[in-house]
């Protein structure tokens, strides 16, 4: 299809770049990192072309493919996806195409990967702007800063495969759950922190399907101003490896700290319950929400 809408489209003509977006999207989606950032690049360059008929499609392609450039980069584990939203929040504030949800969408989305990069000292201004606008705000999980910190977790966890425990590895949605006894895990399982199902197959008695969703952990932590977790407790009904488990992973992870209204770091407690099975909707979007994929694609692509 998309060799099709090279001969059909002439360079300039938007639809060739809607294409080429929807070519990237499944590289992402099949692993294919490399070829999805290459067409990335050929839509920037597009971009540079003088559009004047077409100035607010290229606004439009641009702030997709800036954003989908970050997240393939950021589930990679490919430097840097704070650069592609650094350009998509330039592009959002100068520009009288985009309203005021996505001005903030996109300040807050350059905001978490600064967080998720591990760069609080440039994240700190920003988070002390939200928070006097909100009135303080609270701390909230992130997620695994690169694919390999979610691979040490898979890997450090006590876990010994039986040879009749066969990965789940075809591509399915995350939140796709089992339809019969003889169907695997999927490939994430838990929320608001993702693990890989197949290892948490390991942790439950028989198949695994009975009593899954009364299942839970009550966490709580404190964030230090680095977006650590400290001081971790947990309650709940789960298992002791489980709940070891999910505090391993949480040291792994990164929290977007906790602001008062005066700017000062929320010493307050941030507290959640971890389950088992997927609430029917998943709460957040954008970079708040790309954790389940880096978590999706490092369990399928390091469990064999």
């Amino acid at each position: 299809m998309f060799g099709l809408a090279e001969r059909t489209f002439d360079k300039k003509d938007p639809r060739l770049q809607y294409a080429r977006l929807r070519l990237a999207s499944w590289y992402l989606r099949s692993t294919r990192y490399r070829p999805a950032l290459s067409l990335y690049k050929d839509i920037s360059e597009w971009a540079e072309l003088d559009l004047p008929q077409h100035a607010k499609e290229r606004n439009n392609v641009l702030l997709h493919a800036f954003r989908r450039e970050a997240l393939t980069r950021y589930v990679a584990g490919i430097c840097c996806a704070s650069k592609p939203l650094l350009r998509a929040r330039d592009l959002v504030k100068g520009s009288d195409d985009f309203d005021f949800e996505d001005k903030q969408t996109a300040q807050q989305d350059y905001l978490n990967i600064l967080i998720l990069e591990r760069r609080p000292k440039d994240a700190l201004p920003l988070l002390q702007s939200l928070a006097e606008e909100h009135g303080g705000i609270p701390p909230t999980l992130m997620g695994f800063p690169r694919p390999s910190d979610m691979a040490s977790v898979i890997q450090g966890l006590i876990y010994h495969r039986d040879e009749g425990v066969k990965p789940y590895y075809p591509a399915v949605t995350e939140n796709d759950l089992w339809t019969g006894p003889t169907q695997h895990f999927p490939p994430v399982l838990g929320y608001p922190m993702p693990m890989c199902g197949v290892h948490f197959q390991k942790r439950l008695r028989g198949d695994g399907r009975e009593g899954l969703a009364e299942l839970y952990i009550d966490v709580s932590l404190r964030v230090n101003s680095s977006g650590n977790a400290r001081d971790i407790e947990m309650t709940g009904t789960a298992n002791s490896r489980m709940r070891r488990d999910i505090k391993y992973a949480l040291r792994k992870s990164r929290f977007r700290p906790g602001i008062s209204a005066t700017g000062d770091i929320d010493p307050t407690r941030y507290e959640f319950r971890q389950v088992f099975t997927p609430p029917e909707t998943i709460q957040g979007e954008g970079v708040s929400s790309w954790n389940r994929l880096l978590a999706s694609h490092t369990c399928q692509l390091t469990i064999r």
